[in-house]
């Protein structure tokens, strides 16, 4: 029998984990944004080389860089003993979680080498259909808590608002609904990891 402490202390690990994740990221882009500024600045002011250096926005960059790799280690590690609190009906889709997780891991790394990137698109594409595999077998378990099911359910949603944004996104005129699905469909994914991560077992 699963107690909540176990259940609290693991899935608000993961919960951290993508919390830390999306908002590194977040931050990582608006750092990334700003000493393009800077550098576009130096060089209008004829200052070649302080373009070329490392600035103050760089450095912040990488540190939030480094926040999003260590709140991807936190959810990573916490998956398997999550495995391992949840029902035997449902260890098998964490499981495939687990698995998305790795090929997403993978495509990344292929896709900075040359010619091969291509196959890290498609384990991307293979990692995200077995994601949303796995949340809609899970807001339909049995077993499953049934605030976590709701979780689930959101995080299952976000994922195929985040489809269709990436689709509009793409098209002229109407990209600005692109982002506010972006948008709409982070707060999906976060509010279902609290909801996971606060569930009653």
């Amino acid at each position: 029998m699963v107690n909540n402490q176990s259940w609290s202390t693991v899935t608000g690990n993961l919960y951290q984990g993508v919390m830390i994740q999306t908002w590194c990221n977040i931050a990582a882009a608006i750092f990334a944004i700003f000493a393009l500024f800077s550098n576009i600045g130096d060089l209008m002011s004829g200052n070649i080389f302080g373009a070329l250096e490392w600035g103050f926005w760089d450095y912040m960059e990488i540190l939030a860089t480094l926040g999003s790799l260590y709140g991807f280690y936190l959810f990573f590690t916490n998956l398997r003993p999550w495995k391992e609190l949840v029902d035997p009906m449902d260890a098998s889709t964490i499981e495939s979680i687990y698995t998305a997780t790795i090929l997403q891991i993978i495509a990344v790394v292929l896709s900075f080498i040359p010619l091969i990137g291509l196959i890290g698109l498609i384990l991307q594409i293979v990692a995200w259909v077995l994601l949303l595999m796995a949340y809609s077998k899970l807001k339909y378990s049995t077993t499953f808590p049934a605030e976590a099911k709701e979780g689930a359910a959101k995080i299952h949603k976000a994922m195929l608002f985040s489809l269709i944004a990436a689709i509009l996104s793409i098209i002229p005129v109407i990209n600005l609904l692109g982002l506010v699905l972006s948008i709409f469909a982070l707060y999906l994914t976060l509010k279902g990891w609290e909801e996971i991560s606060k569930a009653e077992v």
